[in-house]
C-alpha cells in the first residue's frame, strides 16, 4: 500500500526547532521543559508525554525524517496519484481537510475536529506534499459543517 508508514513527525524537534528560532526569549526553551512544566490540558497529557519519550527501536530502525520531496515512499505516492490525475485528465484535486468541526477546548464528547491525519504521519502534513490552499469552514444553511 502506497501509504503505509508514508509519514515521519517529529513533533519534538519541531516544537523546538520552533522556539529557537520564533522564540528564542521564551520562558521555555524546549518542548520537555514545557511536559515537565505541566501547563497544558490533562486530556493531552499521555500525547505530551508521548512526545518527548525515548525512540523506541522500531522507530530508530526507520532512521532518521528525510524531507517531503526526497522520501522515496512520498514520491512513489506523489507519483502514484499524479500519474492517476493524467490518466483521467484531472487538474486539481478537491477534498475536506477537517473530519468534523473544530472542539472546544476540553470537549471531549464531541467528534474530534482533527485536520488531515494518517496513522503514520503524525498528521497535518499531506503525503503528497502538493500545493494546497486552506478555506475555513462554517455551518451551512442545512446545518452541515462545509
Amino acid at each position: 500500500m502506497l501509504t503505509e508508514k508514508i509519514g515521519c513527525a517529529d513533533f519534538q524537534r519541531d516544537v523546538n526547532a520552533y522556539l529557537a528560532r520564533h522564540a528564542p526569549t521564551a520562558y521555555y526553551k524546549s518542548l520537555s521543559e514545557i511536559v515537565d512544566s505541566g501547563l497544558y490540558l490533562p486530556y493531552i497529557e499521555a500525547q505530551m508525554k508521548r512526545n518527548v519519550a525515548p525512540r523506541t527501536e522500531a522507530q530508530l530502525a526507520r532512521g532518521p525524517c528525510v524531507d517531503t520531496y526526497h522520501d522515496p515512499k512520498k514520491i512513489a505516492f506523489r507519483d502514484a496519484v499524479l500519474g492517476e490525475m493524467e490518466k483521467q485528465r484531472v487538474d486539481a484535486l478537491v477534498y475536506p481537510t477537517w473530519s468534523n468541526p473544530p472542539r472546544k477546548v476540553g470537549d471531549m464528547k464531541s467528534p474530534a475536529g482533527e485536520g488531515w491525519r494518517h496513522e503514520e504521519s503524525g498528521g497535518g502534513q499531506q503525503p503528497d506534499s502538493f500545493a494546497a490552499d486552506g478555506v475555513s469552514g462554517d455551518y451551512g444553511a442545512d446545518g452541515i459543517y462545509v
